[in-house]
């Protein structure tokens, strides 16, 4: 069995709750931004790519952090 230091559970527990935040703002970029204004398809895809672009990046970040520190 292996020990998590305070900064890998504090990495993992912050990588589970940004799903949830990122869920939760496609949510109101999609009913308050795109449905209200019509957007066609392909402005919907640029501005969500767009704004997804920082989160997603600190997902991965995290997930080869958290990989790298396991010695397998």
């Amino acid at each position: 069995m292996f020990q998590l230091s305070p900064g890998e559970v504090n990495e993992i527990i912050t990588s589970l709750f940004v799903m949830p935040l990122i869920a939760f703002m496609i949510f109101i970029v999609w009913k308050d931004l795109i449905l209200p204004s019509k957007m066609s398809k392909f402005g919907a895809y640029v501005i969500c790519f767009v704004l997804l672009t920082a989160p997603v990046a600190f997902t991965i970040k995290n997930v080869v952090i958290l990989a790298s520190s396991f010695r397998l």
